[in-house]
């Protein structure tokens, strides 16, 4: 450390772009036409260093912006405790999350959002499946986005695993990158 600038070096922006072609390729969360800021991203310097969650996206965007499926699955969990939000800490265990398996296997969890969909319905790549909302601890509109390996590697399990992922349209090896600014095509 120097000063109170860490020196580390982020495993997923520092990856060569043959092992980058090896991630999985997915749509951007977010409908065609949102802008947004990557706000904090994989290996992020806050709190997406978390072992198991690493791979963890947090998308900048005005609340009630619409939220798409970014691939083919269906809906296996939708939690909305409905117990408010805001930046502050009593509220970290309270979002409202939804949680869709691919046929993969993998598992993408969409968080502080307002479901628009219902456990057990099948939904198509691009299809709207909530609108970003005001709840659990956030400090800006934001989505929190990752996809687990599979259902057995999801946040509660003790073999937790996010993977790595490429999103369609994003410059540099379509990483999603600290700091980005761009338009969902």
């Amino acid at each position: 450390m120097i000063g109170c600038h860490s020196t580390r070096t982020n495993p997923y922006e520092s990856a060569p772009p043959g092992i980058v072609a090896g991630w999985k390729l997915v749509r951007l969360p977010l409908s065609s036409g949102t802008h947004f800021l990557v706000l904090q991203g994989a290996f992020g310097r806050n709190t997406h260093n978390q072992s198991g969650i690493e791979y963890r996206w947090d998308f900048d965007v005005p609340y009630g912006t619409q939220v798409v499926a970014v691939e083919a699955g269906t809906v296996i969990a939708v939690t909305e405790p409905h117990q408010g939000g805001g930046c502050d800490p009593r509220f970290s265990e309270v979002p409202n999350s939804m949680m869709i398996k691919h046929p993969d296997g993998t598992v993408a969890q969409y968080t502080h959002i307002d479901s628009r969909v219902v456990v057990g319905q099948a939904v198509a790549r691009g299809d709207v499946i909530a609108v970003t909302g005001k709840n659990g601890f956030i400090c800006t509109p934001q989505l929190d986005f990752l996809v687990y390996r599979s259902d057995q590697t999801l946040y509660d399990s003790p073999h937790r695993e996010s993977i790595p992922l490429r999103f369609e349209g994003l410059p540099r090896e379509q990483r999603a990158t600290e700091g980005l600014s761009a338009t969902v095509p």
